[in-house]
């Protein structure tokens, strides 16, 4: 079976940044959710720690939503260079 497209997901940013959801290898389904559900930065959006950490915050109540949903959130390719980057992301959604 062919893996679905990108799909948008949650709101670009005013800098222009969006992300997509897609499969990863190794992702399951139960009772028709996947797990993880995965994001990645979209085509073309900017790729700075600063761009990605207001995504997070502008769109934190949906990410929630998602992480409950489907029981984890992974974040694939974001630009969070470091430890440092991804607590504050964690930090961006509350």
């Amino acid at each position: 079976m062919p893996a679905a497209p990108p799909t948008a997901f949650g709101s670009a940013t005013s800098e222009g940044f969006a992300a997509a959801t897609g499969p990863v290898a190794g992702q399951q389904e139960h009772a028709g959710s996947v797990f993880p559900q995965v994001l990645r930065p979209a085509d073309g959006s900017p790729q700075t720690t600063r761009s990605a950490l207001d995504w997070a915050q502008a769109n934190a109540a949906t990410l929630l939503e998602e992480a409950t949903r489907h029981g984890a959130v992974l974040f694939r390719g974001f630009p969070l260079p470091d430890v440092a980057s991804f607590d504050a992301l964690v930090d961006a959604l509350g």
